[in-house]
């Protein structure tokens, strides 16, 4: 039997889940084929085994394809043998379009208890994302300066407007760091917008930006030079980058809310508790979040929160020690590995 991996290679948290899938299914046994739907896997993102990988391209219909995307990507691959489906979704609400696609597969896989919720089909599967813990280690010295990170891209949903705001009230001309570690976005540039929030409140703080492309295998090294991710979403899917901080040690504010409840509880991380929702006409201009309620985080609690975990390093720590614990237990090759046999029979 062989199985058809049709998904993103290069740089994004398609890309980054669905290498770890393939990763994990190759770890199993599996005889696995990739067939990329970008310009294929990147020497820069996978330099330790670009060329592994690179020999797993190939476009030749397998037994059981897995289309590893958005659900309106899946029509670019003509459909052979047993089909098995993707079905994030960042909203509790699905786009009935998707719907429509993904009733077609034999199985649709979901990678949160927040999807499988959603999603209405009788179809649906959950996996939840994994990672290469050979890759992660638990760090705990962590004796510099006080420094926050936002990891992720930058976009509306992701709330940045609000994180940028906090930050800066709650630690102008204080020795703290924020660091945005994001992509390139012309559309909406993060220090437009840091700028922005400076001139509105007439403060200044501690905020630079990080662009750099790292390699999947240094993500876990690049977090120790941290204190605290923060991640105030109004939605995920999942969420990986709270995954990756939890399998480097590092300690965690996020949303209780989505997907990300997955791994973020009050044992594992510090909570930024949902106060309402508001529906907005238009976030990021994506179609299918027109008109939708987000949640409403307030900047009074996002301060509260970022100035407890600067102030309680020994709490955030215990946090850091019980998520690091949790995840690696729940989230590795081996586990997935268990669900994908159930999936594939």
């Amino acid at each position: 039997m062989r199985i058809q991996y049709i998904c993103f290679t290069a740089y994004s948290g398609f890309a980054f889940s669905a290498k770890n899938n393939i990763k994990a299914l190759i770890s199993g046994g599996y005889d696995i084929s990739v067939t990329p739907l970008d310009l294929g896997f990147n020497k820069i993102v996978n330099p330790s085994n670009y060329k592994e990988l690179r020999k797993l391209v190939d476009s030749t219909p397998g037994d059981i394809q897995i289309y590893h995307c958005i659900p309106v990507m899946q029509r670019r691959i003509p459909y052979v043998g047993r089909v098995i489906g993707y079905g994030t979704f960042e909203h509790s609400q699905y786009p009935q379009e998707w719907i429509n696609v993904l009733e077609k597969n034999d199985v649709v896989i979901v990678p949160s208890q927040f999807n499988f919720n959603s999603l209405a089909l009788n179809n649906k599967f959950y996996l939840p994302h994994c990672l290469d813990f050979s890759e992660y280690s638990y760090f705990d010295k962590r004796n510099f300066n006080y420094r926050f990170v936002y990891f992720g891209t930058w976009k509306n949903r992701k709330n940045y407007d609000t994180l940028l705001r906090s930050f800066t009230e709650e630690f102008e001309n204080e020795n703290v760091e924020l660091v945005l570690k994001v992509s390139q976005n012309k559309l909406n540039n993060p220090l437009k917008s840091i700028s922005r929030i400076s001139r509105q409140l007439g403060k200044t703080a501690n905020i630079s930006i990080d662009t750099q492309i790292l390699a999947d295998h240094s993500i876990s090294n690049y977090l120790r030079d941290f204190s605290c991710m923060i991640l105030p979403t109004l939605g995920e899917g999942f969420c990986i980058p709270g995954l990756q901080a939890m399998a480097s040690g590092l300690p965690l504010i996020i949303t209780n809310y989505s997907g990300c409840r997955e791994y973020a509880n009050e044992n594992t991380s510090l909570l930024l508790e949902v106060e309402g929702f508001e529906k907005k006409k238009d976030i990021d201009g994506i179609v299918q979040f027109r008109n939708r309620e987000w949640p409403v985080l307030s900047i009074n609690q996002l301060r509260e929160k970022m100035r407890f975990a600067y102030e309680n390093r020994s709490v955030m720590k215990n946090l850091a020690e019980n998520a690091y614990e949790f995840v690696k237990d729940k989230f590795n090759y081996s586990a997935i590995l268990e669900s994908f046999e159930k999936i594939l029979k």
